[in-house]
């Protein structure tokens, strides 16, 4: 199944999104790895000035990157790491909502904006059933 990721900045505009499709899941540790794709598309056209807009456009320009998610009890943690990059944390909690974070070369992690799990049509509250 995949996934969409909304990506907000730290002032809560919503600034594109992160794509992800599931390859694999470690059948010994239940961590998925896949494919994903960053997409700048800000709601409003000022927002695409803002820093984080120009960075999701510069790493949508990169292409296609690998991810991990690691899921327990307190929600998901996405790990993005590429050659190309030096990499970004998705961490959201069990309500769908968390924080972005980019990764510096020595390993530490600044918050650069928000990010909520999207929800899919058919598991939104009056969608059409199969055969029914």
């Amino acid at each position: 199944m995949s996934n969409a990721i909304a990506i907000k900045s730290p002032a809560g505009r919503h600034i594109g999104f992160l794509l992800s499709a599931p390859n694999y899941a470690d059948p010994d540790t239940g961590i998925e790895h896949g494919d994903c794709i960053f997409r700048s598309l800000p709601t409003n056209a000022e927002d695409f000035s803002d820093p984080l807009a120009e960075e999701l456009f510069t790493l949508q320009q990169h292409g296609e990157f690998e991810f991990r998610r690691i899921t327990n009890e307190a929600g998901q943690t996405y790990e993005i790491r590429s050659t190309q990059v030096i990499g970004y944390d998705f961490v959201i909690g069990a309500n769908g909502a968390g924080l972005l974070y980019r990764l510096s070369d020595g390993g530490a992690r600044e918050s650069i904006g928000t990010a909520e799990l999207t929800k899919s049509k058919n598991t939104q509250q009056g969608a059409p059933s199969n055969g029914g």
